[in-house]
């Protein structure tokens, strides 16, 4: 499940990604893309623990959980020393639907629950996959949310919406994911508000969180 960077330390990154058919496709997009040897790549096994509404020692005990702690090299209850990370960022990378916003939210949870000064030192991200792309007389587009679409010049050409991360090829994945000049990659800013909106919707009430997931554009978002 865990795809090690052939380079590790604070520059790498490590992509979570959500089942087998999605990080294998992710791995084939880092191969030969800019900086693709500080990237690893860890598949979640469907949807992530809750780590804001279950006890700690649950969530301890979730493999998802025991991997992503191993893969970055902290332990719970234990101040990291940040020169000495594995992997210095994390970055969310999911379908850009409605369970893909959840799953990011799963993740800002975990995250959140066991090793909040990570994302205080800004080392979470959200590394957005397109909604499709427009081929034009040689060029390709690459479009990330509905109102990009809907706003995009008047181009003509063929246009092709993506199912999921695991349906991509690889050429798309390379130019969409990691390449600098299309790469959509958010910092998620803390703040106070922010989390305290995080905690409330992680809750054991389900309906708040899906009322907020639901159409979501987590470009910009601040945590």
């Amino acid at each position: 499940k865990l795809l090690e960077a052939r380079k590790l330390g604070n520059d790498a990154m490590l992509v979570l990604v959500e089942g087998e058919s999605a990080g294998g496709s992710v791995a084939n997009g880092r191969q030969k893309a800019p900086g693709g040897e500080k990237v690893g790549i860890l598949k979640l096994r469907g949807k992530a623990i809750n780590a804001l509404a279950n006890p700690i020692d649950k969530v301890l005990e979730n493999e998802e959980v025991k991997l992503l702690l191993q893969a970055l090299g902290i332990t719970y209850g234990q101040k990291y020393n940040s020169k000495k990370l594995r992997y210095g960022k994390i970055a969310i990378c999911s379908d850009a639907d409605f369970d893909g916003s959840h799953i990011g939210l799963l993740v800002m949870a975990i995250i959140q629950k066991l090793c909040p000064e990570f994302i205080q030192e800004g080392r979470l991200y959200w590394l957005k996959a397109p909604v499709c792309k427009l081929e034009s007389k040689g060029k390709t587009y690459y479009y990330y949310t509905e109102e990009e679409v809907e706003n995009r010049k008047e181009i003509s050409g063929e246009m092709t919406f993506f199912k999921g991360i695991g349906q991509m090829q690889k050429k798309d994945l390379q130019e969409s994911l990691f390449s600098p000049a299309n790469q959509h990659l958010e910092q998620l800013k803390p703040t106070e508000d922010g989390v305290e909106v995080l905690l409330e919707l992680m809750g054991e009430d389900v309906q708040p969180r899906k009322d907020y997931v639901q159409g979501i554009d987590f470009g910009g978002f601040r945590l």
